[in-house]
C-alpha cells in the first residue's frame, strides 16, 4: 500500500487515471491510432488504463495479486484453453481470408486483446487495493459521467423533435471526433442520429445501453441524507430510463426490468414505497413532456410504444431481426459442427458467413458481410458474445466464460447484505445480458467490475464465514 510522502505523487496520479478511466466507460467509438491498438483505441478508458500499467511496470512492488483466488484461477483456465483451442485450429487458421484480413493476424490481435483485458483486470485490482478508494467516489465519478451522457441525451433526442441547425452542429461535431470509431465516412455515421435511437457518446445505442446496464446499480445504491438530493437522484433515475427509452434498444428494457426487479427482491419491503414514488414521478413526467408529440424514429411511428418495439423482437420481417438472427444461428451451426474446440479464437468472422443462405436471402448487412470486396468493409459479426464464443472455443469455452460471470454472481448473492455486493450482483447482471446484444469483449467496465469483486471479497473475506 502507499504510505509514505514519497508515494503521495504517485497515489495521486494512479487515483486521476482509474478515476478518468471510470468516466470514460461510455466512450467506445473513438477514431484515433486505430492501426496501433485496433478496437481497443476505440475506447475512451483504453488510454488511462494503459498508462496505470505502464506506471504498475516501474513500480511492480506495488502488484500482489493472489493467484489462488477462484476468480483469477476461472480467468486463467479459460484463457488457457481460448490458447488450446486456437493450437488445435492451426492448420484451419492460416488458410482463413476475407477482406484482406488473414486467420494468423485476426488470431493474434484478439489474443492481445484478451491480454490486455487479464492485464487491466490486475491494473484495476491493483490500484483499487492501494488506494483503498471510498465507494461513493466511484459512484460520484459513475455519476457524472452519466449526468454528461445525459446532456448528450438531451440534445439528441431534442433533435428528435425538433430541426434546429445548433443543435444538428453539436451532434455532427461529436460524431467526427467521439463516435465514427473508423474515422471515416463521418457524415453517414452522422445520419444515425436521424434515427432517433440515442446513443449519447457511445459508438451505438446498444453500447451504451451496455453501459447503462453495469452503471445502472452504482447509481441506484448511491447513498444520499439530504432530502432535496434524494429527490434530484429519484428525478434522474427517471430520466436515465427516459434515455433507454429513446435508446431503443430492444434487449435493454428486458435487462433494466431484470436488474429492478433484483433490485426490488434485494430490498425487500423497505423498496416498496419509493418504487411507488418513483413509477408515479416517471409516468408524471413522461406523460407531460410527450402525450402531445407526434414521433418518426426507427421504431416510433408517430408515437411513443415501447410495447410495438417489445413486439419487433418477435417480427420476422424486420431487417434488424433477420441480420441478428441470421448471424446467430449461423454461429451456433459452427459451433455445433465443432463443439470440442471451435474454430479458433478471433476465426468466427471467416465461417459464420458460409451458413447465411441457410436461414434467409443474404441482403442488406449480410451482403456487406459476406462480400469478399474490401471497400465494403463490414466484419462478419455474430451479434452475440455467447454464440461467437461457442463457435471460436466450442461449448467447452463458452463454459468456462461463463462460469467466472456465475461464481462472481453466486458470491455476491450469498453476502448481499453488504451494500458492495449487491452493486457486483446487479451491475455482473447486466454485463451477463449485455452479451446478448453484442460479441466484444473489449469494453474495460467488465474488467473493473471483476476486478472490484476481487477487491471487495479480499475486503470481506473475514465476513465469508459468517454468510457461507
Amino acid at each position: 500500500m502507499l504510505y509514505n510522502s514519497y508515494d503521495i505523487q504517485l497515489k495521486n496520479t494512479l487515483t486521476i487515471l482509474l478515476l478518468f478511466s471510470i468516466f470514460l466507460f461510455p466512450i467506445n467509438g473513438l477514431p484515433y491510432f486505430r492501426n496501433t491498438f485496433r478496437e481497443l483505441a476505440t475506447e475512451g478508458s483504453f488510454y488511462p488504463v494503459l498508462l496505470m500499467m505502464i506506471i504498475l511496470l516501474f513500480f511492480h512492488r506495488l502488484v500482489k495479486i493472489d493467484f489462488n483466488e477462484t476468480t483469477i484461477k476461472l480467468i486463467l483456465l479459460f484463457l488457457f484453453f481460448v490458447i488450446l483451442s486456437s493450437l488445435v485450429n492451426i492448420p484451419s487458421i492460416f488458410q482463413n481470408y476475407h477482406k484482406g484480413r488473414t486467420g494468423i493476424e485476426k488470431l493474434i490481435y484478439q489474443l492481445l486483446l484478451l491480454l490486455f483485458i487479464y492485464c487491466s483486470i490486475i491494473a484495476f485490482y491493483t490500484v483499487l487495493k492501494n488506494l483503498m478508494l471510498d465507494i461513493k467516489v466511484i459512484q460520484k465519478t459513475l455519476l457524472y459521467s452519466l449526468l454528461f451522457c445525459s446532456i448528450i441525451g438531451v440534445i439528441e433526442i431534442i433533435n428528435i423533435f425538433s430541426d434546429i441547425n445548433i443543435i444538428k452542429k453539436i451532434l455532427y461535431f461529436i460524431d467526427i471526433y467521439f463516435t465514427p470509431s473508423d474515422g471515416t465516412n463521418f457524415t453517414n455515421n452522422y445520419i444515425g442520429y436521424n434515427f432517433g435511437k440515442v446513443k449519447t457518446l457511445s459508438f451505438e445505442p446498444s453500447f451504451f445501453t451496455n453501459f447503462l446496464l453495469f452503471s445502472f446499480p452504482w447509481i441506484l445504491y448511491y447513498n444520499v441524507s439530504d432530502r432535496n438530493k434524494k429527490f434530484a437522484k429519484i428525478l434522474f433515475i427517471n430520466f436515465i430510463i427516459l434515455i433507454v427509452i429513446f435508446n431503443q434498444t430492444r434487449t435493454a428494457y428486458f435487462a433494466i426490468i431484470i436488474q429492478i426487479i433484483v433490485f426490488f427482491f434485494l430490498e425487500g419491503r423497505d423498496i416498496k414505497q419509493k418504487i411507488l414514488i418513483n413509477g408515479i414521478i416517471f409516468f408524471s413526467l413522461f406523460y407531460l413532456l410527450f402525450s402531445n408529440l407526434s414521433v418518426n424514429t426507427y421504431y416510433f411511428k408517430g408515437e411513443i410504444d415501447i410495447v410495438n418495439i417489445y413486439r419487433s423482437l418477435f417480427d420476422e420481417k424486420n431487417p434488424s431481426n433477420k441480420t441478428r438472427y441470421t448471424t446467430i444461428k449461423s454461429a451456433m451451426s459452427v459451433a455445433n459442427e465443432n463443439p470440442f474446440f471451435g474454430v479458433g479464437f478471433g476465426q468466427s468472422g471467416f465461417h459464420i458467413i458460409k451458413y447465411f443462405h441457410k436461414y434467409t436471402n443474404i441482403h442488406g448487412d449480410l451482403l456487406k458481410f459476406a462480400s469478399k470486396e474490401k471497400y465494403l468493409y463490414a466484419w462478419p459479426i455474430s451479434h452475440s458474445l455467447y454464440a461467437r464464443l461457442a463457435a471460436e472455443t466450442g461449448y467447452i469455452g463458452l463454459l468456462l466464460f461463463l462460469l467466472i460471470y456465475f461464481y462472481i454472481i453466486i458470491y455476491s448473492f450469498k453476502l448481499r447484505k453488504i451494500t458492495e455486493f449487491k452493486i457486483i450482483l446487479l451491475s455482473t447482471i447486466g454485463i451477463l445480458l449485455s452479451g446478448l446484444n453484442t460479441d466484444s469483449i473489449k469494453f474495460l467496465y467488465i474488467s473493473f467490475n471483476i476486478a472490484f469483486f476481487i477487491y471487495i471479497k479480499e475486503r470481506y473475506k473475514d465476513k465469508e464465514k459468517n454468510f457461507f
